[in-house]
């Protein structure tokens, strides 16, 4: 398991990365701590706990963000609404009046009316207690410097351009499928068959183990005869007439196959 200082830089490193993708910076979070306090049910589990330099206390990277943005307050219904970050590509007015109001609201038209539910900030941020200062005083005395962000991947396709000029990806070609080589087509044997000594055609050609080719109505007429073959339920004992090997194979139609 990681050292609590570990915890504490990685749970620094996600609330910076969730508000830089809110448009505030890292350097924000300056001074902040992170204590991972363990659980009273379940102390083999912790809980991370964001506290500001101020002593206040944020359960999750979205009330960190309520503490490090900056607002301000509609004149009508002294709602806080939250100013655009300067990497949100966003702009506030440079100067807010006295009189403000929602309906001025140009960066977020979600919350540009005083019925919108203002951001609650209240709900989980906390006030210091003792089982948090207990944990932070396993931890180093000086917070740690907050981690960088990650470098962004670089796309493959960076760089290429498409026929019309613009930049845009070029779908990668699959490797062509290697094809397996074709089946050979039978061929006839060169040699008659050594029963009726007539040439063998392919589609009455039985070859047997031994490899010596015949004709499958010769190897059945010697089946009928009985010479030389052994017989159960399944299948057929031949003696090759040639080699005089005993051979094994279906019955049926063609009593034998290789």
């Amino acid at each position: 398991m990681a050292s609590s200082a570990d915890l504490e830089v990685q749970c620094l490193a996600d609330a910076a990365a969730y508000i830089e993708r809110h448009g505030w910076p890292r350097s924000r979070l300056e001074g902040w701590r992170c204590a991972p306090v363990p659980r009273v049910s379940n102390p083999a589990h912790w809980d991370p706990y964001w506290i500001s330099p101020h002593d206040e206390v944020a359960r999750s990277p979205k009330y960190v963000l309520a503490l490090v943005a900056d607002f301000v307050q509609c004149k009508a219904c002294a709602a806080l609404r939250r100013l655009p970050g300067p990497l949100s590509g966003k702009a506030a007015p440079h100067s807010l009046a006295d009189d403000w109001s929602c309906s001025q609201n140009t960066w977020d038209p979600a919350v540009a009316y005083c019925n919108a539910a203002e951001e609650d900030k209240g709900a989980e941020i906390k006030p210091m207690n003792a089982r948090i200062r207990a944990v932070l005083a396993g931890l180093p005395r000086d917070p740690p410097p907050i981690p960088p962000a990650a470098p962004k991947k670089v796309s493959r396709f960076a760089g290429k351009k498409s026929k019309k000029g613009g930049a845009a990806p070029e779908t990668p070609q699959k490797p062509a499928k290697k094809r397996a080589p074709a089946t050979p087509k039978p061929k006839a044997p060169a040699d008659p068959c050594s029963i009726c000594l007539a040439p063998i055609k392919v589609r009455d050609v039985t070859v047997l183990s031994c490899s010596h080719a015949f004709h499958a109505s010769c190897l059945a007429t010697l089946e009928r005869h009985g010479k030389g073959v052994g017989t159960t339920r399944r299948s057929v004992v031949v003696t090759c007439p040639l080699c005089r090997k005993r051979a094994r194979g279906s019955r049926g139609d063609t009593p034998l196959v290789k």
